[in-house]
């Protein structure tokens, strides 16, 4: 797996530069009273969660400068991969939920305060002058030592039992043989290259036929009204379209048509993609299948 390497090697090339940050610690991580045990590892940079619970034995890898966390079931020998940054490692990972705060208020500093034996950083963020989240940071550890939630009651991290620990490089690398998911589970199925080249057919609103890869379907707009957008995958691997939208041979900016985030959706097995557009008469609708097999029907509610 090209991430799991990817995790291995930065954790090989970083280790003979690191003489500081190296320490393992128990962490206690709490959301409004329901309390998690952690068992912290970092080498500097790379750091790693180990947790037990009544729901499942977890590993949680982060490399906060390639912005990849890897969560690991371990009783399932399963892993997914996301961006450090994303909801999911926020949701598994503590530090990573602070910098979040940070586009919604203001963060000042408060001077120095001893945590634990460490000096620590502190900081706190505001909105509309109220606390929200503090946190004490050691640059000793390159870690946060304590962080406390404001908004939820009870609701904080603290690490404890602080010692030095010397990196083992498999720390930080995902063991041979796990099955890779999605973020609800699913195996992962790699996308094929995209088609060399495209069927073209254009047809006029109501549409209603079976799509598969490689097809695109053209589709100019005669009238401003609410179109309904219904694609459904039909086949047995997955189905992804993107969509595109033109007015005299120019496509519409993003600011104006969205992002191509927002105009596209790979599609598993029995998933749909349903949604109501204001398209106006002159546009013209292009639909690119990427792979799988769908159903499109488009029509004016």
């Amino acid at each position: 797996m090209k991430t799991r390497k990817l995790l291995g090697l930065i954790a090989l090339f970083t280790l003979p530069l690191m003489c500081l940050g190296q320490w393992q610690a128990e962490m206690t991580n709490s959301v409004q009273g329901y309390v998690q045990k952690y068992t912290v590892h970092s080498d500097g940079s790379l750091y790693r969660y180990d947790f037990s619970s009544a729901e499942m034995n977890g590993v949680v890898i982060v490399n906060p400068a390639e912005n990849i966390t890897a969560i690991i079931m371990v009783d399932d020998q399963k892993v997914h991969y996301t961006p450090t940054d994303g909801m999911m490692s926020q949701m598994n990972d503590p530090v990573q939920a602070y910098p979040t705060y940070l586009q919604y208020g203001e963060e000042k500093s408060e001077g120095n305060e001893n945590i634990n034996g460490y000096d620590c950083i502190k900081t706190v963020v505001n909105y509309n002058e109220k606390a929200m989240v503090t946190q004490w940071f050691s640059k000793e550890l390159n870690f946060p030592v304590k962080i406390e939630n404001h908004a939820a009651e009870d609701t904080y991290m603290l690490l404890e039992n602080i010692k030095p620990w010397k990196p083992d490089p498999s720390t930080f690398i995902v063991p041979e043989g796990y099955l890779e998911v999605d973020d609800e589970m699913r195996p992962m199925i790699p996308e094929p290259d995209p088609p060399e080249t495209w069927e073209e057919s254009e047809l006029s609103v109501p549409v209603d036929m079976q799509v598969s890869r490689g097809m695109l379907i053209i589709v100019p707009i005669d009238e401003t009204e609410y179109h309904k957008f219904i694609i459904e995958n039909t086949g047995d691997t997955p189905a992804k379209f993107i969509y595109h939208m033109y007015v005299d041979g120019v496509e519409l900016p993003d600011d104006v048509q969205g992002t191509e985030e927002y105009r596209s959706d790979r599609l598993h097995m029995g998933e749909n993609y349903r949604m109501t557009h204001t398209w106006k008469a002159g546009q013209v609708i292009k639909i690119m299948f990427y792979e799988g097999n769908a159903s499109l029907k488009i029509y004016k509610e």
